[in-house]
């Protein structure tokens, strides 16, 4: 029995019981506050934010009571945190910078779980944000339809105070698109640009009270405002032809499927109206 208080009086079995106790506390907390969350009637993506954003904090308590009860006291935790601070400072700067960027993006929300971003010239959909390094699911550019590649680009976070990121997403889901037709300089280019002005409203109809919606939940954040947001195209003169340019207001995840359904309306176009010609690099020679 003496032998038994003797083992509980020792300050380092204390130290060890109580950070055993510290440690399942924190796996419960953990497991009930994930259990909430899975039933909230929430996107997958926001359940992954949550649940990662209450793990660090339920973490950061548990590092905090751990160190409490192997040091002294809050004085000698502060002086220890001090000397660590001034040498890892130095030797581990990019981890710093990255933890520093992700409080940066926890706080500022330059992005958010879902968001299509574009950092370092390679694009993706934000799928997850941890404390040194953000992942995205890679999307091929305009050349490509801008979809999804199945590759996974983990950048550390201290790349937001190193390079420009850009977010397609972040409170307005729409962006300008263009594409450019060029006709020959025999086809009837008024009936032609009559044509895609139809085709491109048609396809565009209804869309513009939510594009309106979205702009003014959008102004409440950033000065977002366009005054014109119905569809318009652009002619210009060409060596080789007559080139216009369709410009219109789309999501950006539907950038592809408007590319499609325009060059399928212009295809149908041309099959229907002998005066109208697609036009592409030639050579003449001149004796």
């Amino acid at each position: 029995m003496n032998y038994l208080n003797q083992i509980f009086h020792n300050s380092v079995i204390q130290k060890l019981f109580y950070t055993i106790v510290f440690i399942l506390l924190n796996l419960l907390i953990k497991f009930l506050i994930h259990k909430r969350i899975d039933k909230r009637k929430i996107s997958k993506s926001k359940k992954h934010e949550r649940k990662k954003m209450h793990t660090y904090r339920i973490n950061a308590l548990l590092v905090i009571a751990v160190m409490i009860v192997w040091l002294q006291n809050i004085r000698s935790v502060g002086t220890i945190l001090g000397i660590l601070g001034a040498g890892l400072t130095v030797a581990l700067q990019e981890i710093i910078l990255s933890f520093a960027g992700w409080v940066f993006i926890i706080i500022r929300h330059p992005f958010d779980i879902g968001d299509r971003v574009e950092v370092d010239g390679i694009i993706g959909d934000v799928i997850d944000m941890r404390v040194f390094q953000f992942t995205v699911l890679e999307v091929k550019g305009n050349n490509f339809g801008n979809q999804s590649t199945a590759r996974l680009v983990h950048f550390p976070n201290n790349i937001v105070f190193r390079k420009p990121v850009f977010n397609s997403t972040k409170e307005f889901d729409y962006i300008w698109d263009e594409m450019g037709i060029t006709f020959t300089f025999e086809s009837n280019w008024k009936l032609a640009e009559k044509k895609i002005r139809e085709y491109i409203m048609g396809i565009s109809e209804g869309t513009e009270n939510t594009i309106r919606k979205e702009m003014k939940h959008a102004s409440k954040s950033y000065p977002i405002e366009y005054s014109v947001i119905t569809p318009t195209v652009y002619v210009k003169l060409k060596d080789n032809g007559i080139f216009m340019v369709v410009r219109y207001m789309v999501k950006v995840r539907e950038q592809r499927k408007y590319k499609d359904l325009l060059s399928r309306k212009v295809l149908e176009m041309v099959d229907a109206n002998r005066n109208i010609n697609l036009a592409y690099p030639t050579y003449r020679i001149i004796q």
